[in-house]
This record gives C-alpha cells, sequence and structure tokens, in this order.
C-alpha cells in the first residue's frame, strides 16, 4: 500500500497480489486499446504476469513473499524485531520523510 518510497522497514506480499497502481485489464485498453485483438490478448497476459509479485521479490523492491496463513506469525515476527532493536532505527519514521504529493 505504500511502496519503497513509503520507508516501510519491511514490504512483503502474498503470492495473491498484484502490484501496479492500475488493473491490467485496464491498463492494457489505455496501452494497446489499438492493436489487433490477437495481439491485445497477448499484451494483456504479459501485463497481467508483470503485476505478480514474483518481478518485484525479484527485482527487490519486496523482500519475500509469505503464504498467507503466516500473515500473523510474520506480522509478530517482525514486531518483536523492531521492538528489541537497540538503537530503535528500524521503526523511527520522521514526518519529514513522508511523501508529500498524492
Amino acid at each position: 500500500m505504500c511502496g519503497q518510497g513509503g520507508g516501510p522497514d519491511f514490504l512483503v506480499a502474498w503470492p495473491t497480489a498484484e502490484i501496479g497502481f492500475m488493473d491490467p485489464l485496464i491498463a492494457a485498453d489505455v496501452v494497446y486499446g489499438s492493436l489487433p485483438e490477437e495481439k491485445r490478448i497477448k499484451e494483456v497476459d504479459k501485463m497481467i504476469g508483470d503485476s505478480s509479485p514474483y518481478p518485484s521479490a525479484g527485482a527487490y523492491y519486496i523482500q519475500d513473499i509469505i503464504d498467507p496463513r503466516e500473515t500473523r506469525n510474520y506480522l509478530i515476527k517482525v514486531l518483536r524485531i523492531v521492538r528489541d532493536s537497540e538503537d530503535w532505527i528500524l521503526s523511527e519514521h520522521h514526518i519529514a520523510n513522508w511523501p508529500t504529493k498524492f
């Protein structure tokens, strides 16, 4: 929901996540609306594949892809890491670092 620009300490996704600013089908209409239908379908399939979390994990934009059933355990582990950090630098977020434009 915030991406790397928001300065999160940990950024993970479920395997079913769609990463993008627009629904892939709508994006394909905007970008490839004038293509013949067969070619457009190929491009739509590519956009859908590109919106999966795996390319983002491969490029290190997210740290991990977690099983949804493990979300609670993951959050507990992360909160313990932040709580136990000696200098609290992990959870320190100054308002000056927040985005100013939306």
